[in-house]
């Protein structure tokens, strides 16, 4: 860890100085790369640690993802500069010591550049990664550093172990199964989950076991809770939201009680941003939630004005409605399926699909709905989340990255990892995840860009 993090910690000592650009009203959008148009990139990782030091502090490397319509290019460059002083105007003569450039097209890359190791022009460096058509705008991750002639011992960060949430799913009328919601952050690891339940003050259950999935079958009536604690290399740790209560009534009737439940995602989330004419996909999952096996089970998916239905795995679409019946569905089953749509043209606002089912032996019509969300992007727009106010907002694309991705952990409190369907209108009982421990994925987050910064370094971003 000797020197890896250092360049940061000096870099938010000096925040007012630091060197960033931003696309900004007066700056060029990027073009073309020949014929085609220009793919989007974003940093995997936050835009001022996006960087990995290796071990010998002499490469910086960095994750990023290519993102744009088929056919898109993008030119991408790592850079990596002398920074002579840290005093003043820390990086306002930067002199490049190493640039890698690639053209590249939609995936997951990662880049790597050689970091300055003779202090002779300066006891600093600077990395950034930029794309464009020539590279230099905009700078979506950065970072700053000693090199190793200028050895400092960097404060480590405090390893940390948070227990978030405990989430429950009713799987029948008395078993229950629980995900933990847990992150490590600076090194901390988790190595496992200790699942406590008691009836009243009486405990009934302690089960360790390695996955944060944890099912549990109530074998009377009566008040249960159970308790997530997280076992870390910090020790255990839970917390006010790692308790559930959950209850089981005692059954008055021989009577076998039929039920069922309909779950919707689109794009596997409750919300999804999209384009105007790009196909995406609704995931319906319908489960016999009830005590007796289920027969003729009706299935419909109307949406709201806007959306057009394209194909279903199953079924048929009459009227841009989408319809099937379940022919007989065990107790505790599951059916998938999957639904292509479109939003033909932009239309403003927040479009919501509901799809219902209906089974003859269940009382009401329908017996259950549920819906997702999509939003079209403007065009010239792009929606993001305000993390100060947890709202989506259309903002346009050269601000973008002064926000955070929707669905990112800064406006989430605890993100939910979205259900995968398995093969459409297979109907088989539902198995348990055997997810390992949760990991904190790190977001997006645009730096804002700040005064002091060198006429150089602004110059050079500023082209285009």
């Amino acid at each position: 860890m000797k020197n890896k993090l250092l360049g940061f910690a000096v870099a938010l000592a000096s925040v007012a100085t630091i060197g960033v650009v931003q696309l900004t009203t007066n700056a060029a959008e990027p073009g073309k790369v020949g014929n085609a148009p220009l793919c989007k990139v974003t940093a995997v990782g936050e835009r001022a640690s996006a960087f990995k030091i290796n071990g010998a502090n002499t490469l910086a490397t960095v994750e990023y993802k290519v993102t744009g319509k088929k056919g898109c290019k993008t030119q991408v460059s790592t850079n990596s500069f002398n920074a002579p002083s840290i005093n003043g105007k820390p990086y306002d003569k930067q002199v490049l010591f190493k640039r890698v450039t690639k053209i590249v097209t939609p995936g997951t890359y990662k880049n790597s550049v050689g970091i300055p190791t003779n202090k002779a022009k300066g006891c600093f460096y600077q990395v950034d990664l930029t794309y464009g058509t020539r590279n230099v705008t905009p700078v979506i991750a950065y970072g700053h550093g000693k090199v190793n002639s200028c050895k400092n011992t960097p404060t480590p960060k405090e390893k940390v172990v948070v227990c978030n949430g405990l989430n429950r799913k009713t799987i029948n009328r008395n078993t229950v199964q629980f995900t933990a919601k847990a992150v490590a952050k600076n090194g901390a690891k988790i190595n496992g989950y200790l699942f406590t339940v008691k009836k009243g003050s009486t405990v009934v259950k302690n089960d360790k076991v390695k996955s944060p999935v944890y099912t549990y079958t109530m074998p009377e009536a009566g008040d249960y809770t159970v308790q997530v604690t997280v076992l870390s290399s910090e020790g255990k740790v839970t917390g006010p939201n790692c308790t559930k209560p959950i209850s089981l009534k005692p059954v008055v009737t021989q009577e076998l009680t039929p039920a069922v439940a309909i779950d919707k995602l689109v794009e596997g989330a409750d919300y999804y941003a999209t384009e105007a004419g790009v196909e995406y996909k609704y995931q319906i999952k319908v489960t016999n939630t009830g005590e007796t096996t289920l027969s003729d089970v009706a299935v419909s998916d109307t949406p709201e004005n806007g959306v057009t239905l394209l194909s279903a795995s199953n079924g048929t679409i009459t009227g841009n409605t989408w319809t099937y019946s379940i022919p007989e569905l065990a107790i505790g089953a599951s059916a998938d399926f999957t639904l292509t749509a479109e939003v033909p043209t932009y239309l403003a606002g927040k479009i919501n699909n509901t799809a219902c089912v209906d089974a003859p032996t269940v009382p009401g019509n329908p017996d259950d709905c549920d819906d997702a969300v999509v939003e079209v992007e403007e065009p010239g727009n792009t929606i993001v989340c305000n993390p100060e106010t947890n709202e989506t907002i259309s903002v346009e694309d050269k601000d973008a990255d002064k926000y955070v991705p929707v669905g990112s952990e800064e406006c989430e409190e605890t993100p939910v990892t979205p259900e995968t369907p398995s093969t459409p209108n297979e109907v088989s009982p539902e198995e348990l995840p055997t997810t390992g421990p949760a990991e904190t994925i790190l977001q997006l987050v645009g730096a804002t860009s700040l005064a002091g910064a060198g006429s150089y370094y602004l110059t050079s971003r500023r082209q285009g």
